[in-house]
C-alpha cells in the first residue's frame, strides 16, 4: 500500500469537490 499515492488520490478528490461547490472556503480572494 502506498501512503503517498493514496493521499494525492485524495487530495484530488476533495480538490474536486471544492472546485464543484465553487470553492466555498476560498471566497474571501475575489
Amino acid at each position: 500500500m502506498r501512503i503517498r499515492t493514496l493521499t494525492k488520490a485524495v487530495a484530488e478528490a476533495y480538490y474536486a469537490s471544492r472546485e464543484a461547490l465553487g470553492f466555498p472556503m476560498c471566497n474571501k480572494d475575489k
